[in-house]
């Protein structure tokens, strides 16, 4: 599931186009996809987190 957040209030761009935008997130464990590999690090913890974020940002122009 994406958190989104948006979309913007229509804005003029500097070329006079119109632009909305909006960001959506979410977060996802890399051993749902079979990703478990991993290695001990010698200070303790792991080299490589289970969760991974992702973020996306858009930006859409009107078409004329």
């Amino acid at each position: 599931m994406l958190d989104v957040e948006g979309p913007s209030a229509p804005t003029a761009d500097p070329w006079g186009n119109t632009r909305v935008g909006a960001t959506a997130s979410t977060k996802i464990k890399r051993e749902d996809f079979g990703l478990g590999w991993n290695a001990v690090l010698e200070a303790g913890g792991v080299l490589v987190g289970n969760e991974v974020k992702i973020s996306i940002d858009i930006s859409a122009i009107k078409q004329k």
